[in-house]
């Protein structure tokens, strides 16, 4: 797809985000055989995501989706198991033509591109439209605000847009590209980073209310995690939810442990930051020493510097870096 460029194995936000799939996973694999499932995904270059899964759980059947002839033919020469088949497609294409719906699946659609959300929002409803009871759908969707409108253009006096017009912008915008999705009471200034991807979160609740429940009434999309990050200028927002029967939603949570882990987002509208540091070996040792048992001020007191020139922005790395440490990359050198 047009992330087959991208060297999203190099990204730690994006890798802790991955590990923390497969935390999920192995949550509802004490509820659910998720090593009969079919993984379908977009592979990329590298088959990160890929790798992982088979090294858990296990699954035999792997299809990786791409569009970009070249990327496929990538693809075709890294590919890291016999049991992944690759597909030379559009998204679109396979959910319509390819999807096999008699089959358990977990989906992760991995968008990147902010300007075609309208059709990624409705492939993910052509998907729901084909899953059925205890499909997996993760879906990732481009949440930079400035790809809406971009804080640093002018006007044509050359002045520069207040606050309130720029998220004026962003929210007209946006209500170009999907506003058949959008919350009624969606205001202006909520068109910030921060609260952007909540607004998108929320955008997919109404996109899969809308079509699930045509599929059987009992149905609900239940999502169970919610995370964005940003490892370039690009922010990200992933969300992962279960098909599931409306009544059976308490007891699924309670029994795969998903309700105690405050790591979870299990109502529409919550999603939570991932922004760790790129550490050197050392940092993350001196970190690791202290944690889970020290406060934000006593994990600068061994460092003694800034990962960001501003106190707020480096405390909020600090404090997401004590939450994620389990999930951090690590990266070696390696000479052949």
């Amino acid at each position: 797809m047009s992330g087959g460029y991208v060297w999203y194995h190099l990204r730690p936000n994006k890798a802790v985000e991955r590990q923390l799939f497969i935390e999920l996973l192995a949550k509802l694999n004490r509820y659910l055989p998720i090593s009969d499932y079919c993984y379908i995904s977009f592979g990329g270059p590298y088959f990160e995501d890929f790798k992982l899964i088979h090294t858990h759980f296990a699954n035999t059947k792997m299809i990786s989706i791409e569009e970009d002839p070249n990327v496929f033919e990538r693809q075709k020469f890294n590919l890291p198991h016999a049991c992944i088949r690759t597909e030379n497609c559009t998204s679109g294409q396979f959910i319509t033509d390819r999807l096999d719906s008699n089959e358990s699946n977990i989906i992760w659609l991995d968008y990147a591109s902010a300007s075609d959300q309208l059709r990624q929002f409705t492939e993910f409803q052509s998907l729901l439209s084909k899953s059925r009871l205890y499909d997996v759908i993760k879906i990732t969707l481009n949440a930079n605000p400035s790809s809406l409108f971009d804080g640093s253009q002018r006007k044509i006096d050359g002045s520069n847009y207040t606050s309130a017009e720029l998220y004026s912008n962003r929210l007209e915008k946006l209500n170009e590209r999907i506003g058949s999705f959008l919350p009624n009471n969606l205001v202006a200034n909520q068109m910030t980073k921060d609260q952007y991807p909540a607004v998108l979160n929320r955008a997919l609740d109404i996109a899969a209310s809308q079509i699930i429940t045509t599929v059987d009434n009992n149905l609900r999309f239940q999502p169970l995690t919610s995370f964005y990050y940003g490892d370039s200028e690009h922010q990200m927002l992933t969300v992962t939810g279960i098909v599931i029967n409306h009544t059976e939603i308490t007891e699924f949570l309670k029994a795969t442990g998903i309700d105690k882990w405050d790591l979870a987002s299990t109502v529409w509208g919550t999603t939570k930051l991932i922004q760790v540091p790129a550490l050197t070996a050392k940092e993350k040792y001196t970190l690791d020493q202290k944690i889970p048992n020290q406060d934000i001020g006593e994990l600068q007191a061994v460092l003694g510097f800034y990962f960001d020139q501003k106190k707020k922005i480096h405390d909020q790395i600090l404090d997401s870096y004590q939450k994620y440490y389990r999930y951090y990359p690590s990266y070696h050198k390696v000479v052949s």
